[in-house]
């Protein structure tokens, strides 16, 4: 604690040039820049402006092996900006300066993981039961046209099934929407007489996700289940299923009940086991529709049951 005794003295310190400006503080725009913690990023700040602009000189005095470095600090630099999906945010950047005050690089502490940074792999039925194969066709290009594609976004992988599994394309395989939608429109159905669904879950879950096949440490992982019939090997979806929790995969699952309603089948059986493959609750993962052409009919809700997920964080 310290004072000034004489009034004069402080009188004539407060009329001295500079001395009795002051500033303020945005509190409702504010920006928070994050650096190194190990170089004491932030140990000492100043204001500073000129030209129009406004920034921080921000002292790291354990950067640099222990020599220390200046940051710039831009609160708002416009052409600096991030996009997650249909939005876009301006952020602060920081531009490291050498001994001379010249810039020598550049960080973004307030970039943020999107909302969309999502891993996505569509386990699609191609036996026998399910056509037309053009209707399962136009649903996935449609769904994955509502999809953000791109780095720090989201990326899709499919897996086609029936007797046999293929993967028909890994995560990040195609990078862009344009790409991923050329590969859509190409996809054959692989056929089969049987539906191994429980197959197809439990290498999804255990192999699609992992970064062997294109999975993202910290991307939201979501497993979408289209099937028209009862799997032939339902005693292991419990097994499959856990396989999903262990990884944390959220599963959205779609009955088809096509093959069912065009033989006068009772399909309750069947809407029992695609419940239990989607999470919980029903009403948020759980679809079912007449035939394969009433799934372009359930794209937008489905995609905005996905995207109202929030998605990965910063690991």
């Amino acid at each position: 604690m310290w004072g000034v005794g004489n009034p004069g003295m402080l009188l004539a310190l407060l009329l001295l040039p500079g001395l009795g400006e002051g500033f303020s503080l945005d509190v409702r725009r504010s920006r928070l820049f994050r650096g190194p913690p190990e170089s004491q990023f932030g140990y000492r700040v100043l204001q500073r402006g000129g030209d129009g602009d406004k920034w921080l000189l921000v002292g790291a005095p354990w950067d640099g092996n222990g020599q220390g470095d200046i940051y710039k600090c831009d609160a708002c630099a416009p052409l600096w900006s991030q996009e997650c999906g249909t939005s876009t945010f301006s952020s602060g950047r920081c531009v490291r300066l050498n001994e001379e005050l010249r810039p020598v690089g550049t960080i973004a502490p307030t970039a943020q993981r999107c909302s969309t940074y999502m891993d996505i792999v569509l386990v699609l039925d191609g036996s026998n039961s399910i056509y037309p194969w053009e209707e399962v066709q136009a649903f996935l290009g449609n769904i994955l046209a509502r999809f953000f594609i791109g780095p720090g976004q989201t990326q899709v992988g499919v897996l086609q099934y029936g007797e046999h599994l293929v993967q028909e394309w890994a995560l990040g395989q195609h990078p862009t929407a344009q790409s991923l939608l050329e590969a859509a429109r190409n996809l054959t159905r692989q056929e089969g007489r049987e539906t191994r669904t429980a197959m197809a879950i439990r290498e999804a879950c255990a192999e699609s996700f992992s970064p062997a096949r294109g999975g993202r440490p910290g991307a939201a992982r979501l497993l979408l289940v289209v099937t028209d019939g009862e799997s032939h090997d339902g005693d292991e979806l419990p097994a499959a299923l856990a396989e999903c929790d262990r990884h944390n995969v959220t599963r959205y699952a779609i009955a088809v009940l096509g093959h069912y309603l065009r033989r006068q089948q009772d399909p309750e059986d069947f809407i029992r086991e695609i419940k239990s493959i989607a999470s919980d609750p029903d009403e948020k993962y759980f679809f079912n529709v007449t035939d394969e052409a009433a799934l372009n009919d359930i794209v937008d809700a489905l995609g905005d049951r996905i995207f109202s997920l929030e998605g990965g964080k910063q690991p």
